[in-house]
């Protein structure tokens, strides 16, 4: 078992690696665009777009209907051509997913839009996680650790944020605070994006492609 200082040195060590940091931070910023994304949907269906409760309430779990052969498929993916390939793929995914919603202009429109995102709405965590797991295969737990820390610090800074945005530019009836709040998150998922770029795949991730 380790001791506290241990763990600590083995914590540095992981921080150290380019790798891991840059895609931490990423996840991160992943979980913050998911968060202004989808946790604003349902008063935003509500308030602007005039649609009933029962809806509003059920928009958000649109995504993970196709959620789940996201999963299963980009991490067939990532195994193939790399985990690096497919989180920028990803990330870019989720940008272009999140800047969408601010053009939608009904309610099948945005079924389209959100289950277009769900493909890679989850499926980016799991590649995450065998990034991590290629670069720190003797210190997995502490690098995955540091992810979940990160992913879920995203959404602090989301909730109030977005809440800021929505009074200022106008209350919970205006779009103008919605679609701000969607611009915001999806540029985060493309800062992730560029961040993924100056990642590298582990030597042994290329040797099993």
């Amino acid at each position: 078992m380790l001791t506290f200082k241990e763990q600590f040195a083995e914590t540095k060590q992981v921080l150290a690696n380019r790798n891991i940091l840059l895609t931490v931070i990423g996840a991160g910023l992943i979980n913050f665009s998911q968060t202004v994304g989808l946790w604003f949907l349902a008063p935003y269906v509500v308030f602007t777009m005039n649609q009933q409760d029962t809806l509003g309430a059920i928009i958000g779990v649109v995504p993970y209907i196709t959620g789940w052969f996201g999963q299963l498929f980009f991490g067939y993916i990532s195994d193939h051509i790399g985990r690096r390939r497919t989180l920028i793929f990803l990330s870019a995914w989720y940008a272009v997913c999140v800047f969408s919603l601010i053009f939608v202009s009904g309610i099948s429109m945005l079924w389209v839009v959100l289950l277009m995102w769900g493909l890679g709405l989850n499926a980016v965590f799991p590649v995450y996680y065998a990034m991590l797991a290629d670069h720190a295969p003797k210190a997995s737990g502490s690098a995955m650790g540091l992810l979940l820390m990160l992913t879920f610090l995203g959404t602090l800074p989301a909730s109030p944020l977005a809440g800021w945005m929505i009074d200022h530019f106008g209350g919970w009836g205006n779009a103008q605070g919605y679609l701000a709040g969607f611009i915001v998150g999806s540029v985060a998922a493309l800062l992730a994006a560029v961040l993924q770029y100056f990642t590298r795949d582990s030597g042994g991730a290329k040797a099993a492609h």
